[in-house]
C-alpha cells in the first residue's frame, strides 16, 4: 500500500509539473504572438531615417561594391551583410525592416530560456511580458539596423555562456564561440558583454568554472575577431574619425538618459524599474550572505554585472573619446528587464498584493512608452524624409540643382526620391550624393571635402538651387556657416520648410 500511495504521488507530481511546463509554453507562445504584432504594428508607417537610409544605400549595391565599402567599414557588417540578401525581396520601409522584426522576435524565446534556467520560468514570463511591451525593444526591432541582431546575438552567447559554467559540454563552449564572434561582428558594443562574463566569475568558485575550455573558447573568439581588431585599431592610430563626433562628453545626465532610454521613456516608469531592481540587488545580496560564491548567488550577480559593466565602461571611455549613446547600449536591455522581474518574483512571495499592484503598474506605464512610439513622439530620430522628398518633388523645376547639408542627408533623400518620384521631374546633384557616398566609402573611407569655390560657381550655372538638410540653418558646423553665406551673396531666399528635423531651403538668384 505504500509503494502504491508513493507511486500516486509521483504520478500526481509529475502530471502537475507538466502542466505547469505546458502552461508556460502556451503563456510564452502567447507573449511572442503579442511581440509579433507589436512589433508588425505601423513598421512602414514612418520614414526611414539617415542611419536606415546608409544601411540600404549600401545594400542595393552590386556584390562587388558591397564587399568593398564594407571591408572598409568596422562596425555592423554581419548585419549589413544579411541585409544585402534580404533586400532582394523588395526596398519599401516595411520590408526592409522586417529583418530587424526577425531577430527581435527570436530574442523573445531566448531571453525567456536564459532567465528560467537562473531564476525560474515565473520571473521569466514576467520578464517577457515587460520586454514585450518594452517601448526601446520595440523601437529597435522597427529599425533596419544591426541593434536587434546583436541584442538576439548576446542574449545567445550569454545563454551558451551559462549553460557552459553550469553544464559545460563541448556543444555549449561550441556555441558561446560561434554567438560571441556574430555578436562582434554585428556590433561593436558586444565585446563589452563579453567582458562582462568574465568579470561576473569573481563571484564563483574557483571549481565551478572548466578554465581550460574557457580559455580556448576566448583563445578563439579573439583570433576570429582579430581581422576586426586591427582594421579598428589602424583607424583609430591613424587618426581617423569613427563617425561618433556628433556625441558630445559625458556629464552628470548621461547615465540617467542610458537607463531613461532602457526603461522604455517616462521618469515613472524608470522609478519603476529603480525599485524592482533594488529588490533584486537585496535580494542578491542576501543570497551571496547565506551561500557566499556559488552558482546560486552567481546567478544574480550575472545579471547585475551584465546590467552596470557595459554602461561603466562605456561612461569612462567616454572622458577619452564619447561612445556613450542609449541605441548603443541596447545590449543590457535584457538584464535590466531580467532584474526588474526577479525583484517582481521576490515582491510575490512577500506580499502578492503589492507584486500584483507593481505588475499592473509596470506594463501600463510601459504600454504608455510604446503608444508615445506608436504616435511619432521621438525625441532622437523620427525624420521625415518621406514628406520632405515629396515636398520638393512637388516643386522642383527644370535644371533645378540640389545639394545636402550634412552630406549624409543624401542618402535618406536618394532613398525617396526613387521611389516617390512619378514625373521624371529630379535635380541635379552637386556633388554629394549617394552615389558619391558610396564612390567616397571606396577611395578614401569618408567623404569628399567640401569645396568653397564649388557655391562661387552656381549663380553662372543655376537659378535656383535647393539646400536640403538636418537643423538648418541652427546646426551650428563651419561648414554650414560658409554655405549659408556665400549663397546669400548671390541668392535670395524663396522658400523655407521644416520637416521633423529637416529643413528646406529654396533660393533663386538675385536679379542683375
Amino acid at each position: 500500500m505504500t509503494t502504491l500511495h508513493k507511486s500516486h504521488n509521483n504520478i500526481a507530481k509529475e502530471f502537475f509539473s507538466n502542466a505547469i511546463r505546458n502552461n508556460n509554453y502556451f503563456v510564452i507562445t502567447l507573449v511572442v504572438i503579442l511581440a509579433s504584432i507589436l512589433m508588425l504594428l505601423y513598421l512602414g508607417k514612418k520614414s526611414l531615417w539617415q542611419d536606415e537610409a546608409l544601411s540600404v544605400t549600401l545594400a542595393k549595391q552590386n556584390w562587388e561594391t558591397f564587399w568593398l565599402v564594407i571591408s572598409k567599414k568596422t562596425n555592423m557588417g554581419l548585419y549589413h551583410l544579411m541585409l544585402y540578401w534580404w533586400v532582394k525581396i523588395g526596398q519599401s520601409e516595411f520590408i526592409v525592416r522586417s529583418l530587424s522584426v526577425i531577430f527581435a522576435l527570436a530574442t523573445v524565446p531566448m531571453a525567456y530560456a536564459l532567465g528560467t534556467g537562473m531564476c525560474g520560468s515565473r520571473a521569466w514570463i514576467m520578464a517577457a511580458q515587460l520586454l514585450t511591451e518594452n517601448a526601446f525593444f520595440i523601437r529597435y526591432a522597427q529599425e533596419a539596423r544591426s541593434y536587434s541582431l546583436v541584442l538576439l546575438l548576446v542574449t545567445l552567447s550569454s545563454y551558451f555562456f551559462v549553460i557552459s559554467i553550469e553544464r559545460p559540454s563541448r556543444r555549449s563552449w561550441i556555441g558561446y564561440v560561434i554567438c560571441s564572434i556574430l555578436a562582434v561582428y554585428s556590433h561593436l558594443f558586444a565585446v563589452f558583454v563579453l567582458l562582462t562574463h568574465g568579470v561576473s566569475l569573481v563571484f564563483l568558485r574557483r571549481r565551478d568554472v572548466q578554465w581550460r575550455s574557457l580559455v580556448i573558447s576566448v583563445a578563439a573568439i579573439i583570433f576570429m575577431t582579430l581581422p576586426l581588431s586591427i582594421k579598428l585599431s589602424i583607424k583609430v592610430l591613424g587618426g581617423e574619425k569613427l563617425g561618433l563626433s556628433w556625441i558630445s562628453q559625458p556629464n552628470s545626465f548621461s547615465l540617467l538618459r542610458v537607463f531613461y532610454h532602457l526603461a522604455g521613456g517616462g521618469l515613472l516608469l524608470l522609478l519603476g524599474y529603480f525599485f524592482l531592481g533594488l529588490n533584486a540587488l537585496i535580494l542578491a545580496i542576501r543570497t551571496f550572505v547565506k551561500f557566499k560564491r556559488s552558482l546560486e548567488s552567481w546567478h544574480y550577480f550575472f545579471i547585475l554585472t551584465w546590467l552596470f559593466v557595459p554602461i561603466i565602461l562605456s561612461f569612462s571611455y567616454s572622458f577619452y573619446k564619447p561612445i556613450l549613446w542609449p541605441r548603443y547600449l541596447i545590449i543590457c536591455l535584457p538584464p535590466l528587464i531580467l532584474s526588474a522581474s526577479v525583484g517582481l518574483s521576490n515582491l510575490q512571495d512577500r506580499s502578492r498584493k503589492i507584486f500584483v499592484a507593481s505588475l499592473i503598474i509596470m506594463l501600463i506605464l510601459s504600454g504608455s512608452g510604446l503608444i508615445n512610439w506608436y504616435t511619432g513622439y521621438d525625441k532622437e530620430g523620427g525624420e521625415d524624409w518621406r514628406q520632405a522628398t515629396s515636398y520638393v518633388l512637388s516643386r522642383v523645376q527644370t535644371g533645378d540643382t540640389i545639394f545636402f547639408e550634412p552630406p549624409f542627408a543624401s542618402l535618406p533623400f536618394d532613398y525617396y526620391l526613387h521611389r516617390l518620384n512619378t514625373k521624371g521631374k529630379i535635380p541635379d546633384s552637386i556633388y554629394n550624393s549617394s552615389e558619391t557616398y558610396v564612390k567616397s566609402r571606396l577611395q578614401k573611407g569618408r567623404w569628399p571635402e567640401f569645396a568653397e569655390r564649388l557655391l562661387e560657381q552656381l549663380p553662372r550655372q543655376y537659378k535656383r538651387i535647393w539646400v536640403v538638410g538636418r537643423n538648418l540653418p541652427q546646426l551650428e558646423s563651419k561648414q554650414t556657416s560658409i554655405i549659408l553665406t556665400s549663397l546669400r551673396r548671390n541668392y535670395k531666399l524663396l522658400e523655407s520648410q521644416h520637416f521633423k528635423k529637416i529643413t528646406i531651403l529654396l533660393y533663386e538668384t538675385l536679379p542683375p
